[in-house]
């Protein structure tokens, strides 16, 4: 049964009406606004690398990051043993030599240490005389020892500045890994200066494939090589 509604009620029933038909309104606007930012912000996402995701999470403010210390560079060795080995084969190829399979000890040393070891006549590279200079002093010209070997150690000794970088650096390395195959091979000459021969023929032909001396390099020149490697005895 429905009961009659007069003007006061029928006022109240329209505008219960009209509230709800406006808080219906209103609750679809926000849904639309959410709606349209949610696809905003689909449209704006930022791509982000991959790496991102392994990122560790943020510190607290004010912490410093520790840093880590970079590695000291590890000093080159001079001469490296891929010169070695490429010396080693061009000198077998080149003059008959038996291949051995010791490589030589190499040492940088001062050149006073050059002199006194070549000059004490305990090690090859004796030429027939000690040389004198005005400023040679007892051990003679320091300059003119260039590299020395000695055959109880094996043992090639360069001067400290030595670093391999041009073709007569080379070739003094060279003249002393003759030398060494001399040595090791157990090869018997009839005095020191016959050892030599070999020694500077190998670094002659060296510096001849640059275009080089030894006179115009080493300040040798052919009257000096004939007496470092000739006998007289």
């Amino acid at each position: 049964m429905v009961l009659p509604c007069g003007e006061d009620c029928l006022r109240s029933r329209i505008a219960l009406f009209a509230l709800f038909a406006a808080l219906a309104i209103s609750v679809a606007s926000v849904a639309k606004a959410v709606g349209a930012q949610e696809d905003v912000a689909a449209q704006m996402e930022i791509p982000w690398p991959e790496w991102w995701a392994d990122m560790p999470p943020p510190g607290p403010l004010g912490v410093p990051v520790p840093v880590p210390e970079a590695e000291a560079p590890q000093a080159l060795v001079r001469p490296t043993t891929a010169l070695l080995d490429m010396l080693t084969s061009w000198v077998t190829a080149n003059f008959g030599l038996p291949a051995v399979g010791e490589r030589p000890r190499v040492e940088l040393v001062p050149r006073f240490r050059l002199a006194a070891l070549r000059y004490r006549g305990l090690v090859s590279d004796r030429p027939g005389q000690v040389p004198s200079g005005d400023k040679a002093g007892p051990l003679g010209d320091l300059q003119a020892v260039h590299a020395v070997y000695d055959d109880e150690r094996r043992t090639i000794y360069l001067p400290e500045d030595w670093e391999g970088e041009t073709p007569a650096e080379v070739s003094v390395l060279l003249h002393e890994l003759v030398h060494h195959f001399q040595n090791v091979t157990g090869l018997k000459f009839s005095c020191p200066q016959e050892r030599e021969k070999l020694a500077y023929d190998a670094q002659m032909r060296w510096l001849a494939m640059f275009g080089r001396t030894l006179d115009a390099e080493l300040g040798i020149d052919a009257f000096d090589a004939l007496i470092r490697t000739r006998c007289f005895n």
